[in-house]
């Protein structure tokens, strides 16, 4: 499972490995262009598909605004990770995301963690 990702050169991801669990920390601000999204999204199931993580951790950290693309492309991700009998934890998603998952009724729908810290004990447990 875990390896270098060397195949995975994305300018909008960082990866690394935590024993079973991915951390893939999202580089960009703002996710609005469907073209860089599907990039992203290829990247982050080439995690799934290829290496076979189950686990997973999203770091929002850095992100200010995601569109309804990005938005259904989570929403994906963390569907393909269920039925596969995996989980998503979205770590440190800043207000302003915050308030799209309000809107959205998504609050209760994705699971959240206010560190990476946090968000692996989520998976562990």
């Amino acid at each position: 499972m875990q390896g270098s990702f060397e195949d995975i050169t994305s300018q909008y991801l960082e990866i690394t490995a935590r024993d079973d669990v991915v951390v893939v920390k999202l580089m960009k601000a703002l996710l609005h262009d469907d073209e860089n999204i599907e990039e992203l999204y290829a990247d982050i199931h080439k995690l799934i598909d290829t290496y076979g993580f189950r686990k997973m951790i999203l770091d929002m950290s850095l992100v200010e605004y995601l569109t309804s693309h990005m938005l259904g492309k989570l929403i994906m991700t963390k569907r393909q990770l269920h039925r596969l009998g995996g989980s998503l934890v979205l770590s440190e998603v800043t207000s302003r995301v915050q308030e799209l998952f309000i809107t959205s009724s998504l609050t209760e729908y994705f699971k959240t963690a206010d560190s990476l810290d946090e968000a692996c004990k989520m998976l562990i447990s």
